[in-house]
């Protein structure tokens, strides 16, 4: 029972979905797992066991098909139902599903964050929140360390209006050392902004 447990945390503390593998069963015949059967699973183990989503500290999902509308959603339900996840690395998102990625994200407490609206494949592109939405959601994010973003050029070159404002919350995210963005552009008023929510980060780029 001991060695389960320890098991058991290890396979569940860092979990990847969203590629599609080719594996050999017992038989030794190659059997192919597609990513989204892999996702729909994991979804249904952690909503039906709130012990084993308690384990996930990272998550790492993505996809190498086309966009799918379904799959996009139990990626953004899997962050939700993990709470105590630490790092969140997310590729692409459904635009439909935008306003329910952005509220999902708000409600959680991560230290390290990645967001990217290309897939893992690079054959298809998904959407990502502007930056100026990303940036409004570090008041939410009282642990955050790090965030990566690659937001794609789908608004403009600057991710979004460059003339939105976000609410300035002092020293919201003292731990943030670093904020690495492509797609995006801060002014100088939301650089000062930033520097007010973060007074210790140490790299923009």
């Amino acid at each position: 029972r001991k060695w389960h447990d320890i098991a058991e945390r290890r396979l569940y503390a860092s979990v990847s979905i969203g590629s599609d593998r080719t594996v050999k069963n017992r038989n030794g015949r190659k059997m192919e797992i597609f990513g989204k059967l892999v996702c729909k699973r994991f979804h249904d183990t952690v909503q039906n066991d709130a012990r084993i989503a308690g384990l996930v500290r990272e998550l790492h999902l993505g996809y190498t098909g086309d966009v799918d509308r379904e799959e996009y959603n139990l990626h953004i339900q899997i962050i939700g139902i993990c709470k105590r996840v630490e790092r969140i690395e997310l590729r692409g998102c459904h635009p439909v599903l935008l306003a329910d990625l952005y509220d999902t994200l708000g409600k959680a407490n991560p230290k390290y964050v990645e967001l990217s609206h290309s897939s893992l494949g690079s054959r298809s592109t998904g959407k990502m929140p502007t930056l100026v939405e990303l940036v409004s959601l570090l008041h939410s994010w009282p642990r955050i360390e790090s965030i990566y973003a690659n937001l794609g050029d789908f608004d403009g070159p600057y991710g979004g209006d460059p003339r939105a404002e976000f609410p300035s919350t002092p020293n919201a995210c003292p731990s943030l050392k670093k904020f690495f963005i492509h797609g995006g552009r801060l002014t100088s008023t939301q650089l000062r902004h930033l520097a007010d929510i973060a007074p210790n980060i140490e790299d923009i780029y």
